[in-house]
């Protein structure tokens, strides 16, 4: 990785942007900047970074991982950093309860059905 802070200008013009994937254990919303992260590492390439986020994130050992994108602005002469995707906002639904309300709603269809049918 390089070192950002001791770029100057015209390094800082030709500066790709980085990838920097963080995840967080035990992850609770209403604690911002509180919440315990670790660094998982930096890419340059974004597909190989959303592929190595979505695998952190889908074997279950981290509640959220978070991809920035950090890049150079020219405009304000300075390096900014923007959440580029997150893995883990989305409120994970238990096995048991989605298969217990597909079984509801085979349940009235089939009810419903029937009553259509026969009276």
């Amino acid at each position: 990785m390089t070192d950002i802070c001791n770029l100057n200008h015209s390094q800082a013009a030709a500066f790709v942007p980085e990838y920097v994937i963080y995840a967080y254990k035990g992850f609770d919303e209403n604690k911002v900047g509180c919440n315990h992260w670790k660094l998982m590492g930096t890419m340059r390439d974004s597909k190989i970074a959303l592929e190595s986020a979505e695998a952190l994130f889908l074997a279950r050992k981290y509640d959220k991982v978070e991809i920035r994108k950090k890049a150079f602005n020219k405009k304000k002469n300075m390096y900014v950093s923007s959440t580029f995707h997150v893995f883990g906002n989305e409120r994970r639904l238990s096995p048991l309860l989605v298969g217990g309300a597909i079984g509801m709603v085979t349940l009235i269809v089939g009810f419903l059905s029937y009553f259509m049918y026969n009276y």
